[in-house]
């Protein structure tokens, strides 16, 4: 009789545990899960929302990304971070979803990124990394995003040097030169030094200059770099997302 009531606690265990084991496991700070009743309600809420479709239950390096990704991401007002979780099995819970944004889960997780104006998603190409997803937002939404190595003051300036016409530019970058004179952290003054070369480099050889160096630095980070050249390349990436960002708000 003991026995069987250690069995009936035993069972009452892991019954309350199938319970809330999903819940614990779909907790992502800064994200919202959405299904197929809740999509069309939230989703055009807001000017920007960035949907992850996934597995029901993710986990592993990509998820941690993810995490990593929505909690930096959470203090964007204009912008919700959302996950879907898909089921192949049972019930096929927002299989309809994934259909509809043509994901399949075998090659999940896909994000796409949803804008209000826009008739399509823009769906995400690249590796699951948290650097290279924070910059595909920034570069495509159009909002201030702090990404490690960049600064709103020089964020700002570069807006201005991306839209104005070329007998301006010289004028920007004493401008920028002047912005850094006050500045006292050494990373600060790092990142504006790699903005103004940026901006001699344009202003030398064209605005097209972005896209073949950025096409260019990531080569570098293909290959093989010590961890100090890797997070250079890193914060250059970073600013020059700026630039493009900058552009495409221009066009």
């Amino acid at each position: 009789m003991a026995g069987d009531g250690r069995l009936s606690i035993l069972a009452l265990f892991f019954t309350v545990f199938l319970q809330i084991h999903p819940i614990l496991g779909g907790q992502v700070k800064g994200s919202v899960p959405l299904d197929v009743t809740t999509f069309d309600k939230i989703v055009p809420k807001f000017p920007v929302v960035l949907v992850k479709f996934d597995e029901q239950y993710p986990y592993g390096e990509k998820q941690d990304e993810f995490k990593k990704l929505a909690e930096q991401l959470s203090t964007q007002k204009d912008l919700l971070v959302a996950e879907v979780g898909i089921s192949k099995f049972g019930e096929k819970e927002n299989e309809e979803l994934g259909t509809r944004f043509g994901v399949d889960v075998e090659e999940a997780p896909k994000y796409k990124l949803i804008m209000q104006g826009k008739d399509e998603p823009i769906p995400y190409e690249g590796e699951v990394k948290y650097d290279d997803l924070l910059r595909f937002v920034k570069d495509n939404s159009g909002l201030w995003i702090g990404l490690p190595a960049t600064l709103e003051a020089f964020d700002k300036l570069t807006m201005e040097f991306m839209a104005a016409s070329d007998d301006k530019l010289a004028e920007i970058i004493t401008k920028a030169e002047e912005e850094t004179k006050p500045l006292e952290d050494e990373q600060d003054k790092k990142s504006a030094d790699i903005y103004i070369k940026i901006m001699k480099k344009v202003q030398e050889k064209g605005k097209d200059f972005v896209n073949t160096e950025i096409t260019r630095v990531k080569k570098l980070q293909d290959g093989k770099v010590s961890k100090t050249q890797r997070e250079n390349i890193k914060n250059r990436l970073n600013v020059l997302s700026s630039f493009k960002a900058a552009a495409k708000d221009e066009l």
